[in-house]
């Protein structure tokens, strides 16, 4: 009975040893991957800032592409005068060595070719710097939505890396649900951001949103009346249905003896106005009661300086 009694007693204590040892070695191997996400973040952290300051480094040969580009262009326009222009008289160049049909079957593609490059880094440039803050990448987000409430977001706080996953697939936990645990928020926090910050970014988004559909549809249209300026001058110009000498000693000339300083803004009287946009952040609806208790008052206020592009309509229907 007694040597029965030893058994069963040598079997507990051999059945917690093991579990220990087991409970051991699982936080060991949990510890291990703890230190190797470590590890990784920081690899992560490290090549993403890397990556910014190549991309920094690059932007610097692009920043002065625009500029070799718009100078290709003038010097193109220059290069008409000098050709076809004559100093003395200011008419028609007689001793000129080339047609102008010739010298645009020669340059015209490779100007059209940088004036294409112009435009894309302008609309590109736009694009990618519609505001000047930290790009906002949850925005792509919005249209998940957010539905965790405040005691989900804790519960999913309270998880390990592990088991976070498996919560997260669960409970149908969005990207924006998941940053809003993020910031492990209280209570407060939590109606500020679901009820505050993430309704009035949506709102100044589909602004932006707005916006970019105009401006897409612009170039298209720009691109669409290039095409068809390019299709007419070629006619216009190779079919010599109006003669150099004609189109030199016309009115035209005038136009070809300021190429290099003509801009296009004179065509449509386009004025540049400065405007300014007043802000009372009180007012707002969302964030106003916000602004009232945590601001002082001299910051409630502010000012959005800018310069708006007026066009002369009629110039425009003209035209």
């Amino acid at each position: 009975m007694e040597e029965t009694k030893n058994k069963i007693e040598q079997k507990r204590v051999n059945c917690k040893d093991r579990t220990r040892k087991s409970r051991d070695r699982k936080k060991m191997y949990i510890e291990d991957l703890e230190n190797k996400v470590k590890t990784l973040e920081k690899e992560n952290f490290r090549l993403h800032h890397l990556l910014l300051y190549y991309r920094k480094e690059s932007m610097r040969h692009v920043d002065e592409e625009p500029v070799h580009l718009v100078e290709d262009i003038d010097k193109y326009r220059q290069e008409v005068e000098s050709t076809f222009i004559d100093n003395e008289t200011g008419g028609y160049n007689e001793r000129a060595r080339v047609k102008c049909s010739e010298h645009f079957s020669r340059t015209s593609k490779r100007i059209m070719e940088s004036h294409k490059k112009v435009m894309n880094l302008g609309f590109d440039l736009i694009i990618d710097h519609l505001h000047p803050f930290v790009s906002f990448f949850y925005w792509k987000n919005f249209d998940q939505g957010y539905s965790a409430s405040y005691e989900l977001i804790k519960k999913y706080g309270k998880r390990t890396k592990f088991e976070k996953p498996e919560f997260i697939k669960n409970n149908n936990l969005t990207e924006l649900d998941l940053l809003i645990a993020s910031f492990d928020p209280n209570k407060r926090q939590y109606d500020f951001l679901t009820t505050c910050m993430f309704p009035k970014e949506r709102q100044i988004k589909s602004k932006f949103d707005d916006a970019l559909s105009h401006l897409i549809k612009s170039k298209e249209m720009i691109a669409e009346a290039n095409a068809e300026l390019h299709a007419f001058r070629t006619l216009f110009i190779k079919s010599e249905i109006i003669s150099d000498k004609q189109v030199f000693s016309s009115n035209l000339n005038f136009e070809y003896k300021g190429a290099a300083d003509l801009k296009l803004k004179s065509i449509w009287d386009i004025e540049v106005i400065p405007k300014v946009i007043n802000i009372n952040l009180e007012e707002d609806f969302l964030y106003g009661k916000y602004a009232k208790r945590l601001l002082e008052k001299r910051d409630r206020f502010l000012q959005y300086e800018y310069e708006s592009y007026s066009a002369d309509k009629d110039v425009i229907k003209l035209i």
